[in-house]
């Protein structure tokens, strides 16, 4: 299902991102993005995303970034990174 274009085209941004998506919105309290930018690094034959990195662009200059993919194996990290350290 998740590499199949016409069951879900969104490949692993659609099975994986939004676990990514929520992280970055739960840590910046629920705020919406300004702006938001994605590059599919790698797609199958029938075009489903297979790897992709994406940047989330919040107020007062702040980011996220993350990447996601059906080729990284066993990688499940989140890093908070602020002025006063890192969680």
């Amino acid at each position: 299902i998740r590499i199949k274009k016409d069951l879900d085209g969104l490949g692993c941004l659609g099975d994986l991102g939004w676990y990514n998506i929520r992280a970055a919105l739960w840590a910046f309290n629920w705020e919406l993005p300004d702006k938001v930018s994605a590059v599919a690094v790698r797609r199958n034959a029938s075009g489903v995303i297979i790897s992709l990195t994406g940047t989330l662009m919040f107020s007062d200059e702040r980011v996220s970034t993350f990447d996601c993919g059906f080729d990284s194996d066993d990688r499940q990290r989140l890093e908070l990174v602020g002025p006063v350290g890192v969680v």
